[in-house]
């Protein structure tokens, strides 16, 4: 979603995210990006979170796994 970008792009990122999230609340790949998207921001305990959350949505994805793991 944001391979590289300044704070504001990371503040719009995370909104964006978040409205995603509050229109499909089960997609597992919103709340990936989400938690990305935190990472990057270095707010890492919300990141982590949201990771889960990713893979009790989505347990059979690989990917989920290693963003929670990473």
């Amino acid at each position: 979603l944001v391979e590289k970008g300044d704070k504001a792009d990371l503040d719009e990122a995370e909104a964006r995210l978040r409205k995603a999230i509050e229109l499909a609340p089960k997609s597992a790949f919103s709340y990936q990006q989400l938690g990305e998207v935190l990472e990057r921001k270095g707010r890492l305990d919300e990141a982590i979170a949201w990771q889960r959350k990713a893979v009790e949505a989505a347990p059979s994805d690989p990917l989920a796994h290693s963003n929670l793991g990473v």
